[in-house]
C-alpha cells in the first residue's frame, strides 16, 4: 500500500571522515585529482544506501559532492576587474589569492577626529558580481550559461546602484559634519539615531521606481525573464 506522504531529506548529509573534516564549515577536501572525484561518488552510493536502508521514499545525493551550498558556484566565479572598481570581501572557500565572493554591506571604519574639517566617516560598499562560468567537466549547456550570466548582470546593477546611494548619501552626510564647530559635535552628529533615515528612505525610493518600472537594464529581475 503506498505510503500516503513520501519522505526525503532537506540539506547535506555528513560527509565521511575519509572526505572532509567532520563537524567543519566548509571543510576542505581530503583527497586530491581522480583519488577525490572517486571519493565524491563513493560517498554519494554510501548516502544513497542510507537513506534505502531507512525508507526514504525520494532520496538525494546528500550534497556529498559540495562543500557547501553555495561554495560549488562560487568558486566558479572569477571575480577580475571588479575589485579595481569595488572594495571586494574574499570568501574563505574562494582559491588562494583569488576575491571569488563579495557582499553589499556597510561597516564603519574607526576614525579619530583631530579637527571636523579633515574627520571623514567611511563606509565600505562590497559589491557582488563576478561573471559565473562552469567547471571544465561540468557538462553545463551553453544556453545555461548564457541566461545565468546575464541574471548575474541584473544583479550586479541592482547592487552597484545600491552602492552609489550609500556613496551619495554618506558623502553629503561628511559634507555636513565637516561644518561642526568641534570634534564632540563631530562624535554626537555621527552618533544620532536618525542619521541614516535619508539613506534608507532613498534606498527604498530606489525598490519603488523598481517596482514601477521593471526592466532587467535598470537592475530588476522580471519573473520569466529568459526562461528563470
Amino acid at each position: 500500500m503506498p505510503s500516503l506522504l513520501q519522505t526525503t531529506i532537506a540539506g547535506s548529509l555528513p560527509k565521511p571522515a575519509w572526505l572532509a573534516s567532520p563537524g567543519q564549515l566548509w571543510a576542505p577536501w581530503l583527497l586530491e585529482g581522480e583519488r577525490l572525484a572517486e571519493g565524491k561518488r563513493d560517498a554519494v552510493r554510501l548516502a544513497l544506501y542510507d537513506q534505502e536502508r531507512a525508507g526514504i521514499d525520494i532520496v538525494t545525493d546528500g550534497e556529498q559532492t559540495r562543500r557547501h551550498f553555495v561554495t560549488t558556484l562560487i568558486e566558479s566565479l572569477d571575480g577580475s576587474g571588479l575589485c579595481s572598481t569595488y572594495q571586494c570581501l574574499p570568501d574563505p572557500a574562494a582559491p588562494a589569492g583569488g576575491s571569488a565572493w563579495a557582499l553589499q554591506g556597510g561597516g564603519f571604519e574607526a576614525t579619530a577626529c583631530y579637527s571636523p574639517r579633515t574627520a571623514i566617516r567611511t563606509i565600505d560598499s562590497f559589491v557582488v558580481l563576478p561573471k559565473w562560468v562552469p567547471k571544465p567537466s561540468g557538462g553545463v549547456t551553453v544556453s545555461l550559461v548564457t541566461r545565468w550570466n546575464a541574471l548575474e548582470q541584473v544583479l550586479y546593477v541592482h547592487e552597484a546602484t545600491h552602492a552609489a546611494i550609500a556613496i551619495q548619501d554618506f558623502t553629503a552626510l561628511n559634507n555636513q559634519a565637516r561644518l561642526l564647530p568641534s570634534c564632540l559635535a563631530w562624535v554626537r552628529f555621527w552618533s544620532q539615531p536618525s542619521l541614516f533615515a535619508q539613506e534608507e528612505a532613498d534606498q527604498n525610493a530606489f525598490h519603488a521606481r523598481l517596482r514601477a518600472d521593471c526592466r532587467p537594464a535598470i537592475g530588476c529581475f522580471v519573473d520569466g525573464w529568459l526562461g528563470w
